[in-house]
């Protein structure tokens, strides 16, 4: 049987409405939450105008999304749901062993060329990757399944911490790259790049 529940609705156990993020996936212990955020293409930027919508809209309402998103799922003791088939099936929202969230924001390809952060961490410490569309893309062309996707993610988040100012920040090309090399203990390094071009 086939347990896909792609239009399921998490029932809301807030006594006031919150904005909740738009996608969660679950699997046996790993769970994904996205956040999307996406610039329209008509609206002119001016200059820092761009920053100043990544760093508000995308970042600052976007973490608050998956906390209150965190906060719900957290609340269920056990969540039954139904999919288009019939099949129900009772999900455990225990803390997972790997939970991974994320925003994805899409700015107009003719962007000028800007820096934004890479992650934020919520009110209680959780670590939320902040992505744009190309760079997940790039990710998702490397590493296919949610395991994969799992290691890369965690491997991401230890480096961002630890590592990489934002002043020096490299690419997620290099991100990738060092990872593929599995160097855990270098600082980034654009050279890692190269590894990142082969399949």
């Amino acid at each position: 049987k086939a347990f896909s529940y792609p239009a399921s609705q998490l029932p809301i156990s807030f006594e006031k409405d919150v904005e909740l993020a738009n996608s969660v996936a679950m699997l046996d212990g790993i769970l994904f939450i996205f956040e999307l955020c996406e610039r329209e293409q008509k609206v002119a930027s001016k200059a820092g105008d761009l920053e100043k919508w990544i760093s508000g809209h995308v970042v600052r309402k976007g973490v608050k999304r998956i906390q209150n998103t965190r906060d719900l799922l957290g609340a269920y003791a056990g969540l039954s749901l139904v999919n288009h088939f019939g099949h129900r099936v009772t999900v455990s929202l225990r803390e997972p062993d790997a939970f991974v969230s994320m925003i994805i924001y899409r700015v107009p390809e003719k962007s000028r060329a800007f820096r934004a952060a890479r992650f934020k961490r919520g009110r209680n410490g959780g670590f939320v990757h902040v992505l744009r569309d190309a760079d997940y893309f790039e990710i998702c062309h490397h590493f296919i399944t949610p395991a994969e996707l799992v290691g890369y993610f965690s491997f991401r988040r230890d480096i961002l911490l630890n590592w990489d100012p934002p002043s020096t920040a490299v690419s997620e090309s290099a991100l990738i790259g060092q990872y593929l090399l599995e160097d855990y203990s270098s600082p980034p390094d654009p050279r890692f790049e190269r590894a990142a071009l082969s399949r």
